[in-house]
């Protein structure tokens, strides 16, 4: 279980939401000018969104020494790619958790046919 949670580190936390927060505020302000943006709108219409970016998230930095290592990444421990993954996947998380649950849907599919 340490294991999981090495990556839980105060900043890498931060930064994850952060990532989350930055990414919901993008798209609240591609959908709406910038001059109606407001809280109660956000919650109607994206919070679902942030909750799973948020665990897409949670999840990604529990895996990250195997998602650098099958990226072919040296990192060291405690070092600052970890930050910089911590602030990708927050940012991300939704779009990851997509793109490979897609990859694995054609590979599925390519097999059945």
């Amino acid at each position: 279980m340490q294991e999981l949670l090495a990556h839980f580190t105060p900043t890498n936390i931060v930064l994850v939401v952060l990532g989350v927060l930055i990414h919901a505020l993008i798209l609240v302000q591609q959908r709406r000018s910038a001059s109606k943006i407001s809280i109660k709108y956000w919650l109607k219409n994206n919070w679902v969104s942030s909750v799973m970016g948020l665990l897409s998230a949670i999840a990604l930095l529990m895996m990250a020494d195997d998602v650098i290592s099958l990226m072919g990444i040296q990192a060291v421990d405690g070092g600052s790619f970890y930050k910089i993954y911590a602030f990708i996947v927050g940012y991300s998380g939704n779009s990851i958790i997509k793109h490979v649950i897609g990859m694995f849907g054609r590979a599925k599919a390519k097999k059945t046919a």
